[in-house]
């Protein structure tokens, strides 16, 4: 079976926001895989994500912890890269900023 013609997803991991850049990616891929490759069976899509993440992906795809059949699922395998990548909030750090913050003066902006 010839390979299918079709622009194919890809990321960039060394983005400055990498989870926008991952969000862009899944958007790609869910088109991808809702079109030119919805004919084929879930672990041969999840097959195809895995050629798109490139070689750091799949260094990151060796560290993530993963359930009975999930690597199977190119939507659970997606949704571990989103968890991966979206940001965490940093509690130590919003305490710092929210100690530094100082009330402004007067009431400039109120009506």
């Amino acid at each position: 079976m010839a390979s299918p013609n079709f622009d194919h997803p890809s990321i960039d991991w060394e983005s400055l926001d990498l989870y926008q850049e991952f969000c862009r990616f899944r958007n790609h891929v869910s088109f991808v895989l809702s079109g030119p490759l919805a004919d084929i069976a879930k672990p041969r899509q999840a097959g195809w994500l895995g050629t798109w993440i490139g070689e750091q992906g799949r260094q990151i795809y060796q560290t993530l912890s993963w359930e009975e059949g999930e690597k199977d699922d190119p939507q659970e395998v997606l949704n571990k890269f989103q968890n991966y990548v979206q940001p965490r909030k940093n509690k130590r750090v919003a305490r710092h900023r929210l100690k530094q913050r100082r009330q402004r003066s007067g009431h400039e902006g109120l009506p």
